[in-house]
């Protein structure tokens, strides 16, 4: 290559790299700012810490250079990229309320129907970002002045960067995956944002594309030989085979039970005005968003503990097991349905659905005959049960399952001028006063839709069972006062708590009121209801639950005592939770070891 540039001097030369570093440096501010909000907890980081980031982000830059033959423009479109995902980053957070990892690419689509539904605002921490990248594009131009690239980088430049890059990439690789490692091996543990704060956003990163790649987490001593003899499937007890339906209801779900927010009305009055039914609590994986999580606990009973990345629909081949809802009701001749009003490519759902074997898929608005809307919160639940009653009404000669997952309750909760809002905190709760007085009049017209459903199905000539539950909190719930004599364990499962309740119009076994349970457990609990036999797999689960209620994905549970451990604290209770763990992988896998007849009722 000709080196068309003039000599730089030695001290131009040093200047230049810390300019490239002081570039890097705030690359790094700008990741880091844009999920902690907070400049001084930056600057209070594990300086190896903040090195590792910075080396990650430099071994880009080297690796960009040297396809773009500039370091001006690789600066300048580095620094754009950043800035960028920054901002992303700090609406993924605000709305999703998890951070914009690699793995939300696989959700594009998804991200972008979601945050259609809010209202963007220039807040302070976007200005800071773009701030930020002034000065980044300002300590470009001086580099750039200093110099004054023309055409393509020298020979021995083209190896120094080369070199460079070598030198980062080990630094990193050693920081990251040696013995010598600088962060903590439980990256991504239960906390994203304690993780973040310790081990920096580059690096959740690539622990998360890591996770990405290996979907599955191994259970501790897992082989086919560390499964025990499973109890004997439950036979069933119904004289004739009840209708099932699972409802997975959007956000649906009671503020107070992780704050004191009080109401001018009881926005869950119908809710709980339910005859014949029982009422509980349900943890799901996620706080304030995960709407694929918590479907495919419901639908699998598999934690999502043992995968290490969310949205499942994306990379679990769910045609490859029998761990799954769709093939425990065809094995007892059931016609299967699948509903939602959202866009069919949303988490796949058109891929996932049609894998898992339902009969019928309703996807997308345009296949739903009914539309009604609460000013601008559209696609309301009574939409969803209309048509649940539609096809419910078409004979087919056989028992139906069917699972809908519903729309209306979905944030941004801004919808509507506050003049419409018809339920009312009574406290002020700063910010997201406004957004809580929309969730809350949206939860109150859901439970008054679901109470109307129930009397549908009152007067239905065969017997029917309901499981309804929220599938999460609302984003905002972070923003909430917390209780102060919660730990910060207690606080973490309270935000991951939903209600739900199993209704039937006939003198069904229901559960005992006010149990609570993992949303793992209430398809087990519903079969039991229903009298419908129990498969080997629903019986460990159910025998876990009455132990061990609330089983977490991120690696912590509680007891039925109210006593909170970790997976890996050592007591009797672990080896029963192995156990689950160990079938569930089973199942997962579906390899060569697979014990098709735990998943399936005999």
């Amino acid at each position: 290559m000709k080196d068309n540039r003039r000599r730089i001097s030695p001290a131009n030369r040093i200047l230049r790299y810390l300019m490239i570093a002081a570039v890097i440096f705030l690359q790094y501010v700008q990741l880091q700012y844009s999920v902690t909000e907070d400049l001084p907890v930056i600057f209070t980081q594990d300086l190896r810490v903040m090195l590792l980031n910075m080396a990650f982000l430099g071994a880009l830059t080297m690796a960009l250079s040297l396809v773009l033959q500039s370091m001006t423009f690789t600066l300048l479109l580095s620094s754009l990229a950043v800035t960028l995902w920054s901002i992303a980053n700090h609406y993924v957070i605000l709305f999703h309320g998890s951070p914009l990892f690699p793995s939300e690419l696989l959700n594009f689509q998804t991200a972008m129907n979601v945050t259609g539904g809010y209202r963007f605002e220039i807040s302070s921490v976007v200005i800071c970002l773009v701030g930020l990248f002034a000065g980044e594009v300002v300590l470009v131009l001086l580099h750039h002045l200093l110099c004054r690239e023309k055409g393509l980088i020298s020979i021995r430049s083209w190896f120094l960067h080369l070199l460079v890059l070598a030198l980062l990439s080990g630094l990193f690789y050693l920081g990251m995956f040696s013995r010598f490692r600088v962060v903590d091996e439980t990256v991504l543990s239960w906390l994203w944002s304690r993780n973040i704060e310790t081990s920096g956003f580059c690096v959740c990163s690539v622990e998360n594309l890591k996770k990405m790649l290996y979907p599955y987490r191994v259970p501790e001593g897992y082989a086919d030989t560390a499964i025990k003899e499973e109890p004997a499937a439950a036979a069933g007890t119904a004289k004739v085979q009840p209708d099932v339906i699972l409802i997975l209801n959007e956000t649906f779900c009671d503020l107070d039970y992780y704050s004191d927010v009080q109401a001018d009305s009881g926005y869950l009055d119908d809710f709980y005005a339910l005859k014949n039914a029982s009422f509980g609590h349900a943890l799901v994986s996620l706080e304030g968003g995960g709407t694929n999580n918590s479907e495919y606990e419901l639908l699998t009973s598999n934690s999502m503990y043992l995968l290490n990345n969310d949205a499942p629909f994306n990379y679990v081949d769910l045609a490859s097991t029998d761990a799954q809802a769709a093939a425990y009701f065809h094995a007892l001749g059931y016609e299967t349905y699948a509903m939602h009003c959202g866009t069919p490519e949303n988490y796949a759902r058109d891929k996932a659905y049609p894998g898992m074997g339902f009969d019928h898929i309703l996807l997308g608005k345009e296949v739903f005959s009914n539309h009604h809307s609460y000013g601008n919160r559209n696609w309301l639940d009574e939409d969803s049960y209309l048509e649940l009653e539609r096809l419910y009404e078409e004979d087919t000669g056989k028992p139906k399952f069917m699972y809908l997952l519903t729309f209306q309750n979905h944030g941004g909760y801004e919808k509507n001028d506050p003049s419409m809002d018809t339920v009312h905190t009574t406290k002020d709760l700063g910010d997201v006063t406004d957004d809580v007085d929309e969730f809350l009049t949206s939860i109150s017209i859901s439970a008054e839709a679901f109470l109307t459903l129930t009397a549908y199905f009152e007067k239905a000539d065969r017997p029917v069972i309901i499981c309804m539950v929220g599938d999460h909190a609302p984003s905002f719930v972070g923003e909430l006062p917390s209780d102060p004599e919660r730990t910060e364990e207690e606080a973490a499962l309270a935000k991951r708590v939903v209600p739900y309740v199993i209704w039937s119009n006939f003198d069904a076994d229901l559960p005992e009121n006010g149990l609570s349970a993992t949303m793992t457990d209430l398809l087990p609990m519903t079969e039991k209801a229903a009298g419908l036999p129990l498969t080997k797999y629903g019986n460990t689960i159910l025998a876990l639950q009455e132990e061990v209620p609330f089983r977490s994905a991120i690696g912590l549970y509680e007891t039925k005592d109210g006593e909170i451990f970790s997976y890996e604290d050592e007591n009797p209770l672990r080896e029963k939770l192995l156990q689950y763990f160990y079938l569930e992988y089973n199942g997962l896998r579906a390899g060569s070891d697979y014990h098709k007849e735990y998943f399936l009722p005999e």
